[in-house]
């Protein structure tokens, strides 16, 4: 059979290269299924590559010192190339395993569970493919790479670098609008001012906190009150210890100086004090629809690593069956297929028919397209406190410079034939990839290292008890508000709504309305799928003994589990407050005025 283009057509075009290779220069004997290959003659490659070859091609028919020959259309790889592939492959080699090692160490950081381990996993499992197998082309020389396997790649490479971009804008997106949905159901009351008969009406129709309570009243009602000591406490690893009232505290933040120079005199701050103890901000509690909660778990599934992964398998098995489908058609019926080589010829190295190209150029659009619409999508999006908005931008953005770059570069004779030698413009692809790794999980896992370091050392620097800072935080209106936004941008609010929920149950009096606003934390918490699940370990076992307290009508017991719920809902804040309190500057100010106040009331005592 006669093939589409003859061996001197196809060495018009450029010379082949990691991704997408509009050339192949060998012909194969259709009617021997492909298991021969024939080379017609050698085409002089361009002089300049003379001194440059890393190695003299072998099997040339002629050699002289003015000419290079192409074989299997190609010609030989410079040092140049080679070099740059080799080094790729000594970066990629020390940078991955270091990076899969920090992942491991830092899994449990938030900073990383918000972009979730198994994508990140995942991340790495792609770049490794879109790195490895161009540069050990380049390196091994597109003469001898098998062909087969160069197939495969380029019928992968499309999803496998950009799939990562695309799911990335899309769980951004869909957090993003996962907890703006949760935060209308549960909506901040700003500015009112209830009294206490109103309490237990918005209470018994909604199952909302009080819009009263003051700092003395939380302390009265804390369960570390030293009056009241918790039985049973969920975090039973760290015994609660009894705080004095007015604690000393050292605070050695960035730029406290300055703050300290700028702050007022004690008696200004008692004399508003009263006016710092504003109420605790109440959350309008709608009930979730039906639709509601489809909308819930469609868009925690979007956000999840396992759509992620889903997607990842479900891109590789869609490109390979394609690949397997076309070979198997080749070799059933070879009078129909136009391609110089065989999908599974693995005898020597190769480039690609050009509707092979065609068709892995029309992926590559496909997913360039798609990847500029996620990212515009993705810009609707609130600015997340872990950096994923900024950090998709840019890569997604890279993303679509290096595939127009791609494209547009293949278009010149010259890079075609020459430079491609020297500097593959496949390299486009293989930084965009690299930059994709680092940028996607090396930095984080960085930034976990040295966050979690500056955590540890400011912690010491600040004697003062963990649950004394998230309560008097949550016990001012301002802080709790801005402590609500933080942590929905932190895509962690549903601890603030359950401590809101349960301050409620405790100003409650009437027994309707406790029962009722238990139900309401049972259902939306603690049930397996609820919309505001909690993410705590045991969460059935603690589902099944509430419901049981519950059903038992034992009021006395069932006040003594809210406390240790709330116990450990403080417990759980502890990472997003103390990020809140070392990325805010306002709050940092008002926690150092609180205490310089503590300090001198302190002082006068003595």
């Amino acid at each position: 059979m006669t093939t589409l283009f003859n061996t001197f057509q196809m060495s018009q075009f450029a010379p082949d290269h990691s991704l997408l290779m509009f050339l192949t220069t060998t012909t194969t004997n259709n009617n021997n299924n492909f298991n021969t290959t024939t080379t017609s003659n050698p085409l002089p490659c361009d002089p300049y590559l003379l001194n440059w070859t890393s190695s003299l091609p072998p099997m040339m028919t002629s050699i002289n010192t003015s000419t290079i020959l192409t074989m299997n259309g190609f010609c030989p790889e410079t040092l140049l190339s080679v070099s740059i592939a080799s080094f790729e492959l000594f970066i990629f080699s020390i940078l991955t395993p270091l990076t899969l090692l920090g992942l491991v160490w830092m899994r449990k950081s938030p900073h990383l569970q918000a972009r979730g381990i198994y994508t990140l996993v995942w991340t790495i499992a792609s770049c490794s493919f879109g790195i490895v197998f161009p540069a050990l082309r380049w390196t091994m020389g597109r003469r001898i790479f098998p062909c087969g396997l160069y197939i495969v790649i380029i019928f992968n490479i499309p999803q496998v670098i950009s799939l990562p971009c695309i799911c990335k804008c899309l769980a951004l997106y869909a957090k993003f609008k996962l907890y703006r949905l949760l935060d209308e159901k549960k909506q901040l009351v700003n500015g009112v001012d209830m009294m206490t008969s109103d309490v237990e009406t918005l209470s018994t129709m909604t199952g909302i906190p009080s819009a009263t309570t003051t700092i003395d009243g939380m302390i009265q009602n804390s369960p570390n009150s030293a009056s009241q000591q918790l039985p049973q406490s969920i975090g039973k690893d760290e015994p609660s210890k009894a705080q004095p009232s007015t604690p000393t505290v050292t605070f050695q933040f960035p730029s406290m100086d300055s703050i300290k120079e700028n702050t007022t005199s004690p008696t200004t701050i008692t004399s508003n004090e009263t006016t710092e103890r504003t109420s605790l901000s109440s959350f309008n509690s709608r009930p979730f629809s039906s639709s509601d909660l489809w909308k819930v778990r469609v868009l925690r599934f979007l956000g999840s690593s396992a759509f992620h992964i889903m997607i990842a398998v479900a891109g590789f098995s869609f490109h390979s069956t394609l690949w397997l489908l076309l070979g198997v058609i080749q070799y059933v019926f070879p009078e129909i297929a136009d391609y110089e080589v065989g999908l599974w010829y693995f005898s020597s190295g190769c480039g690609v028919h050009k509707n092979t190209a065609i068709m892995v150029a029309v992926q590559f659009s496909f997913y360039l397209v798609l990847s500029a619409l996620v990212l515009i999508i993705s810009w609707f999006s609130d600015r997340d406190t872990y950096g994923i908005k900024l950090e998709t931008s840019i890569v997604t953005l890279f993303f679509l410079f290096s595939i127009s770059g791609y494209l547009i570069l293949s278009q010149f004779e010259i890079i075609r034939t020459l430079v491609d030698y020297f500097i593959p413009y496949g390299q486009l692809m293989v930084t965009f990839t690299f930059l994709e790794l680092i940028v996607y999980v090396t930095i984080p896992v960085l930034w976990s290292i040295y966050q979690s370091y500056h955590q540890r050392k400011n912690k010491e620097d600040i004697p003062l008890d963990n649950k004394n800072i998230v309560e008097k935080i949550l016990s001012n209106k301002k802080m709790f508000d801005l402590l609500v936004d933080f942590s929905r941008r932190s895509y962690c609010s549903e601890n603030v709504m359950l401590y809101v929920d349960i301050k409620n149950y405790r100003k409650a009096t009437k027994k309707e309305t406790k029962e009722r606003i238990v139900m309401h934390i049972l259902k939306n918490y603690y049930e397996r799928g609820s919309p505001l699940e909690i993410n705590t370990p045991h969460i059935d076992r603690l589902a099944n003994e509430l419901l049981k307290l519950i059903q038992s009508k034992n009021t006395s017991q069932i006040d003594i589990f809210m406390d240790r719920l709330c116990e450990q809902c403080v417990q759980n804040m502890y990472d997003v407050v103390f990020r809140l309190l070392f990325s805010n500057e306002e709050v940092r100010k008002w926690v150092y005025r609180k205490s310089t106040v503590n300090i001198e009331q302190l002082d006068l005592k003595i």
